[in-house]
């Protein structure tokens, strides 16, 4: 992950009320900072890829520790900072494709 993500990150948190949650994303980033380069390094080489599996199955229960209601410290207990930390995280994911379920399929065509 590079100081510029990092720094992203910390202006869309510092939007919400600036300085209070920067000074907090700092308690947070390392966690969520893991997170998200364990999200960067996702390989998507195989002939298929969903990225709401590895989302759903991998990355959001991660998240859930620590923005949002699930989170241990009151600060991040929020929709805000949850939104934003989720928003951003997900984006890291390659696109789904190659037919997971999530892949657009063309409509049927009437019988």
């Amino acid at each position: 992950m590079n100081d510029i993500t990092v720094l992203s990150l910390a202006d869309r948190l510092g939007a919400l009320d600036a300085p209070y949650y920067v000074r907090l994303a700092g308690r947070l980033l390392t966690d969520y900072r893991q997170l998200l380069n364990d999200i960067d390094g996702v390989e998507d080489s195989g002939p298929k890829f969903c990225a709401n599996d590895q989302w759903y199955g991998k990355f959001k229960p991660r998240l859930e520790t620590m923005v949002g209601w699930g989170a241990s410290h009151s600060a991040f207990k929020n929709e805000k900072a949850y939104d934003q930390c989720y928003e951003f995280a997900y984006e890291l994911l390659p696109d789904c494709r190659g037919g997971c379920l999530c892949f657009p399929m063309p409509p049927m065509e009437d019988e």
